[in-house]
């Protein structure tokens, strides 16, 4: 693991303003290396705010203004709650959704037919091969809301 932050840039390449981590990467893009003294892998971008600011107190986030997960430019990083760093990226509309979601089960099409459909949830769960629960989520508007449009009662 790095021990300094030109140690950790060095495995970074230059991609517009950002240093892009280019050694080993999360699944959703962020930069990993090995830290041999907790014996545990270690997010780059976190590596490379401590190495530049100091130690992330417990609880704390460290986000991209850039937007790119493997950037560990220490310019685009700022620390955060984990609640800040979600709603910026809800604001930012990079939220995985719909279809979009790994674990999606439903195209758009059957959303809306179940949304739009009479039937009693325990049906539509077994036609669409999901719990019922899932169907009354949709109903109410607490799963797939930006495509039904349904929008929940303010409480």
């Amino acid at each position: 693991m790095a021990k300094t932050i030109y140690e950790l840039l060095a495995r970074c390449r230059k991609e517009g303003d950002c240093l892009v981590f280019s050694g080993a990467r999360h699944r959703q893009g962020y930069g990993w290396v090995w830290d041999k003294r907790n014996q545990k892998r270690k997010y780059a971008h976190r590596l490379a705010w401590e190495l530049a600011n100091g130690p992330i107190p417990d609880g704390m986030s460290i986000c991209h203004h850039c937007d790119n997960p493997p950037c560990c430019n220490p310019a685009h990083l700022w620390i955060g709650p984990h609640l800040e760093n979600m709603g910026d990226r809800n604001t930012k509309g990079r939220n995985a959704w719909g279809i979009h979601h790994p674990r999606t089960k439903l195209t758009e099409n059957q959303v809306l037919e179940i949304y739009s459909s009479g039937d009693h949830p325990s049906i539509l769960a077994r036609r669409f091969n999901v719990k019922s629960c899932t169907i009354t989520a949709i109903k109410n508007g607490n799963h797939w809301s930006r495509l039904t449009g349904h929008k929940k009662p303010e409480t």
